[in-house]
């Protein structure tokens, strides 16, 4: 009976012993009486040396209240207490626990309390990782609102700003003025397509993009210009392959890098620019400093949205976010190295395409000639802003407009057969919608052309245009210049083709106020 007994004992203490969970054993004092061997490997010390020291050391500060709070109420009730805190190892490193507290069964005034430890540190980590997935999710839906937004308010200051700057002698003061407005509102619509990044998982063009031309068009001669102390070194390979991409954010992206750059040289330094063809088809594109660099906790956090080591006021924290998820979006990588005092090398892989032979058209017809032609346009849009502005503009360039606040009243307009050559559609209306637009204007006139305008393009948008001949796409912001070029484009196209008799009149036509028409040389 005795060898059964302690055959039992031994049986018992091995279980407890190398349990999947900790157990200890503490007394009123939080000192720890006892621990199993997995306790003691959680906590990274023997066992022996474990003995009357005081639970709390173990446990990292910010959650030691969660632990005497939950000691008070197990002391006071007598009732498990669950909770999950952070605990630390004896060379520092936190990880996550889940404890459970229940009281001794001798129990009384000074208590036992036993503990249960599991490591669940690998759960938080994912559970982290899905919170963040989350927020991104929720950060592309409101990047994508805001930009929607953004790009109607800068399409109206730019779209007036490009009228006015062609009314404007040329080398007057209003004409300087409206020119900077003009770039300004170029600068802001670059951004807002990069929070629009956010907002969706791939690209919604692709055109072959020569990384050398847009280092050297788009990025270098704006930091020649604006760092003052640092120097610029381009290292561009030749012959370097293109890859397929959006041209602008691509650059965007490049110059929020070169922008994070300059910020950690501000005693002076060399900022370098290396292009080089990478092993197995890929393109790499480097952007190395000699700046202050960044600590290991600063660099784990660098792609972050938000998240910033910049003074209030001096960054968003947006920039290597930005640039991290265009690279994604391009089905590329980006690479970070940094140490303190070394600089900052970001290493960025794209893969390559093959280069496509140059597409030679037929020259366009004259700007003088084919402009002569006034369109008969009708605007849907229900911001009064952009119908004001796209009026001043379509009058500008000797077009007729109509205006229509919704999707329901241009079906409305066109069931009344009234005649038109264009209609610019927005995508993000009340009610039906240019979604829900287009497909009842398509039966009213299957072939009336329509350019949707819109600062949130989506999949949406590409689908609408890919099932729908004649559906084209002007994105928001967009100057005097562009919707000139558009509307060419489309006679060129033979997608727009008026009848060239001056007298045409609807009964619904507003007629072009000549005092807004432009003067042609």
């Amino acid at each position: 009976m005795q060898e059964d007994l302690d055959h039992s004992r031994a049986r018992y203490f091995d279980l407890y012993d190398h349990a999947p969970s900790g157990y200890f054993t503490l007394d009123g004092q939080s000192l720890i009486q006892e621990a199993n061997s997995t306790g003691a490997q959680l906590l990274g010390m023997p066992r022996s040396a474990l003995a009357q020291l005081p639970m709390s050391m173990f446990i990292l500060p910010a959650d030691q209240d969660l632990f005497y709070f939950a000691q008070k109420n197990l002391q006071a009730t007598h009732a498990t207490q669950s909770l999950d805190l952070r605990m630390l190892k004896p060379h520092g490193s936190a990880f996550w626990v889940h404890m459970e507290a229940t009281a001794g069964s001798d129990a009384g005034v000074e208590s036992d309390i036993r503990l249960m430890l599991s490591d669940i540190d690998d759960r938080k980590r994912m559970e982290a990782v899905l919170h963040q997935s989350h927020e991104m999710e929720s950060l592309g839906i409101m990047a994508g609102g805001v930009a929607h937004d953004m790009s109607n308010v800068l399409g109206v200051i730019l779209a007036l700003a490009s009228v006015h700057e062609e009314l404007e002698p040329a080398g007057s003061r209003a004409h300087k003025s409206f020119v900077t407005i003009a770039k300004a509102c170029e600068r802001g619509g670059l951004l807002v397509r990069s929070l629009l990044g956010f907002s969706r998982q791939g690209l919604i063009e692709e055109k072959e993009v020569d990384l050398n031309d847009l280092i050297r068009n788009d990025v270098g001669i704006v930091l020649r210009n604006t760092l003052n102390q640092i120097n610029l070194d381009l290292d561009l390979a030749e012959n370097l392959r293109p890859v397929l991409g959006d041209g602008s954010s691509l650059a965007h992206a490049l110059m929020n890098l070169c922008g994070n750059a300059a910020d950690a040289m501000r005693e002076g330094g060399t900022l370098t620019i290396r292009s080089r063809n990478g092993r197995t088809d890929w393109v790499e594109l480097l952007v190395e400093d000699t700046g202050t660099g960044m600590t290991e906790d600063i660099l784990e956090k660098a792609l972050v949205p938000f998240f910033t080591t910049k003074e209030h006021g001096k960054g968003t924290g947006m920039g290597l976010s930005i640039a991290h998820h265009t690279v994604q979006t391009h089905h590329g990588d980006l690479e970070i190295l940094s140490q303190p005092g070394q600089g900052t090398r970001v290493l960025m892989r794209f893969p390559a395409c093959e280069r496509r032979a140059p597409v030679t058209d037929s020259p366009s017809p004259p700007l003088e000639e084919s402009s002569c032609l006034s369109l008969r346009v009708l605007v849907v849009d229900d911001d009064e802003l952009i119908l004001h502005s796209m009026r001043e503009l379509l009058e500008a360039l000797g077009h007729s407009v109509a205006e229509a606040p919704s999707g329901e009243e241009a079906l409305a307009r066109l069931a009344t057969g009234e005649e038109l050559d264009v209609v610019f559609l927005d995508m993000n209306m009340p009610g039906l919608g240019g979604k829900g637009t287009l497909p009842r204007l398509r039966d009213l006139r299957p072939n009336l052309p329509v350019v949707i305008t819109t600062g949130r393009p989506d999949q949406t948008v590409l689908d609408l245009m890919r099932n729908h001949p004649g559906v084209t796409l002007v994105s928001k912001p967009f100057s005097l210049q562009q919707i000139r070029d558009h509307l060419e484009s489309l006679r060129h196209e033979r997608i727009v083709l008026p009848s060239p008799a001056p007298n045409r009149r609807t009964s619904t036509r507003t007629q072009p106020r000549p005092e807004t028409q432009l003067q042609r040389g």
